[in-house]
């Protein structure tokens, strides 16, 4: 006896639902596996960029502590031995700047400038004495100081401000047998000094630190490296009665490749310039592709 229509179509219906309950209860569990997974991920993100932030936050710590650990050393002596990959600087005022160099080849560029700002004139009838009287003081000095690498140095200002004296500068460094002591003056008659005016740079990048930007606008090109600014900061004196501006600024220029901080590799992968990083070299930074 043939079953009848209705029933084969019951059962076939029952047989579907069983199905789809099953592939239903399937779904419901491999969804619940991705929700895990998913939650999994989303947590370790958040840990990951938690820890990105104390990170950032302790670097930043660090940077102020070793500049406040700078500021209350007076010799080369006092310098710690620092270690890592950064080159440290700190210069707050006009007299001194205390700074480490990491391993690679260095050398300080020191620059002055220096030029009459007024000329008090004893007689309104003979102007030409006081601009002879000025124009021998016009001048500049350049020095290219090699380092040695992994050690601090201080680079202080010689000249007092109470008494007229020759200015120049001194530099130092806390390993002084491999460093001695160097000091040179400005082609300069003694003067007195009675003011200036400078501003403030702390430094904790490494040689030749290229950013995102700059990766940027150098693409297809290749990459030339900038002199790092250390310090720069203006002395006024006086010579008899002409009134000096003397300008001081200090460069550092590094022979190590480019790199760029793990902080701006991220970057350059969201803005799609991944192709010019290269590999992680370690201590934070990536290598960069220069052509």
């Amino acid at each position: 006896m043939m079953p009848k229509f209705a029933t084969v179509l019951f059962f076939c219906t029952l047989a579907v639902m069983i199905a789809g309950l099953g592939w239903v209860g399937m779904t419901r569990r491999s969804i619940a596996r991705d929700i895990v997974q998913l939650r999994q991920e989303l947590e370790s993100l958040h840990k990951s960029t938690r820890l990105d932030k104390a990170l950032r936050t302790q670097f930043g710590k660090d940077v102020e502590l070793i500049a406040s650990v700078f500021d209350q050393c007076r010799t080369a002596d006092d310098l710690p031995r620092l270690g890592g990959h950064r080159i440290i600087s700190n210069a707050d005022n006009g007299e001194s700047v205390a700074f480490y160099v990491p391993e690679g080849s260095h050398q300080l560029g020191v620059r002055c400038v220096w030029k009459p700002t007024a000329v008090k004139t004893n007689s309104a009838t003979s102007p030409e004495t006081d601009t002879a009287t000025a124009e021998p003081l016009v001048g500049e000095s350049t020095w290219s100081i090699p380092l040695v690498a992994e050690r601090s140095y201080l680079f202080d200002r010689v000249g007092s401000w109470n008494d007229v004296q020759p200015i120049g500068w001194k530099l130092s460094c806390n390993d002084e047998s491999a460093f001695p002591a160097r000091t040179e003056m400005l082609p300069l008659p003694p003067l007195r000094a009675d003011g200036g005016s400078w501003s403030t740079y702390r430094r904790a990048v490494f040689p030749n630190q290229v950013n995102f930007k700059v990766l940027g606008d150098a693409a297809g090109r290749a990459f030339i490296p900038s002199p790092l600014r250390l310090a720069e900061w203006t002395r006024y004196g006086r010579i008899d009665d002409v009134g000096l501006k003397i300008d001081f600024k200090l460069t550092l220029t590094s022979d190590n490749p480019p790199v760029v901080s793990a902080t701006d590799a991220e970057v350059c992968l969201i803005l799609s310039q991944g192709d010019r990083l290269g590999d992680y070299l370690g201590g934070g930074r990536y290598a960069v592709r220069t052509h």
